[in-house]
Parts: structure tokens; C-alpha cells; sequence
């Protein structure tokens, strides 16, 4: 079995569905699928390490948060997509059909391949914890939306909509097809403040121009299997089913 294989494996028998619903063509027999790794205490990242690695991604749309956190895990696929956009080159069909879809997906967003492809580790690091650690990953992000929230930072506007459902914190692109990329400081959207007015809030989060997704990001298999799973992973991490 490939490394990639391994990762698809490991992604199917995860205590999360997130990954599982992005390869629906993948059929494994139970024989080939590897134990999954059990994380000694110590080895485990703690709260504030994970808030702190996944703090430039949490406020990314669902769809696309989604689709990064798993992206992450082909980091071969993202070296590669990397490589042909810092070289000025657009990958062909061939090329693009080789790589997982989730990195097909990201690649629309060259912002978000540039963070990722400059700073593999860091990538790296976000594809095991996904795999590894997938609730401690949904509580993480929701802890530091959470912060953007009662800041004051995180809100609906022109580009998106955010609503909450229990204690979850939700983010979707005001319009279906167009995502903008959220900018913004993680020191600074996510520190505690004394007041949380509209003066001090304003701008914190930029926008850059919106990008229309092509179909491999709002495949059904997808996007909408993708965006529930992530839910029902929040859900589960907070403990309201």
C-alpha cells in the first residue's frame, strides 16, 4: 500500500466522517486497513497548541476550512501544486486529476496553497492532527471562533454569514458559488479585548476578491457531505448530537 493510501485508510477509519465522503469511489477490504495509532497522553497536542496551529485557517468558510484541513493530509499532492503556481504555471487536466480533490479544490485559492505550500510543516502538522486528533481540531477551531465571536471581530457581511447553532459557529459564503478568503492577524483577532465596539473591531478582517468555485469544490460527495460531517464532528466534540 502507497503513503497516500495509507493516509486515505487512516482518513476512512477516523473517529470523524470529514475525509471519509471526500474519496467515495475508495473501496478498501477491512483486511488492509491499518490499526489506527493510538496518541500517548504526552504526545498529544494540548488545547493551546492546536488553537494556536490551526488559528490562520478557523476563520476560513466551512467548505473551504473543510477542504484545507484535508488537503493537508496529501502533502505530496500540495507540493506539487505548490510548485506549479510559484512557477507561473496552471496545471492541466492530467496533472490536476492525479492529486487528491481536496487539493484540487484548494488550488483555486492560490493564497491558501501559497500558506500552506511556504509552510509545510505547519501543513503537515495540520493534516496528522486532523487524522490523529480530529475532535480535539473541531473544538480548537470553534474555541478560537469563539473568541472572534465575543470580540466582536467575527460577523455577516458583504462576503459572508456567520450563524450559530447551539455552540456551534458557522461560516458561509454570502453567496453559494463565490468564497472569499478571510485576512487577518491571529494575534490580534483572537486576543481578549476590553471593549469590542464597532471603532475597534472595524477591519480587523480583510477580504480579497471573491472566487468562483468550479464543480470539484461544490460537488455534492463534496462539499455538502463534507460540510455536514464537520458539523456532526463539531457536534460530537461538544457533546450535543
Amino acid at each position: 500500500m502507497t503513503a497516500k493510501q495509507q493516509h486515505v485508510a487512516w482518513l476512512l477509519i477516523s473517529s470523524l466522517a470529514i475525509t471519509v465522503t471526500m474519496l467515495p469511489k475508495l473501496v478498501l477490504a477491512q483486511s488492509e486497513l491499518p490499526a489506527v495509532p493510538v496518541l500517548a497522553e504526552a504526545d498529544r497536542l494540548s488545547d493551546a497548541d492546536l488553537e494556536e496551529m490551526l488559528a490562520p485557517i478557523a476563520l476560513y468558510p466551512d467548505t473551504l476550512l473543510a477542504n484545507t484541513l484535508a488537503a493537508a493530509v496529501f502533502i505530496d499532492d500540495l507540493r506539487a501544486a505548490f510548485a506549479l503556481q510559484a512557477a507561473g504555471q496552471t496545471a492541466d487536466a492530467a496533472t490536476r486529476d492525479a492529486w487528491d480533490p481536496t487539493v484540487q479544490s484548494i488550488a483555486e485559492f492560490p493564497e491558501v496553497v501559497k500558506m500552506l505550500g511556504e509552510h509545510t510543516d505547519w501543513a503537515e502538522a495540520i493534516g496528522q492532527a486532523n487524522i490523529l486528533q480530529g475532535a480535539d481540531v473541531m473544538r480548537a477551531v470553534q474555541s478560537l471562533r469563539d473568541r472572534a465571536w465575543a470580540n466582536g471581530v467575527l460577523a455577516s457581511n458583504e462576503q459572508q454569514t456567520v450563524v450559530t447553532e447551539g455552540p456551534t459557529i458557522i461560516i458561509e459564503p454570502a453567496q453559494p458559488q463565490v468564497i472569499f478568503v478571510p485576512q487577518y492577524n491571529p494575534q490580534v483577532v483572537f486576543v481578549e479585548r476590553p471593549s469590542s465596539t464597532s471603532v475597534v473591531t472595524a477591519g480587523l478582517i480583510g477580504f480579497g476578491v471573491g472566487v468562483v468555485v468550479s464543480s470539484i469544490f461544490w460537488n455534492g460527495n463534496v462539499h455538502w457531505g463534507w460540510v455536514h460531517s464537520l458539523r456532526v464532528g463539531w457536534e460530537a466534540s461538544l457533546g450535543w448530537e
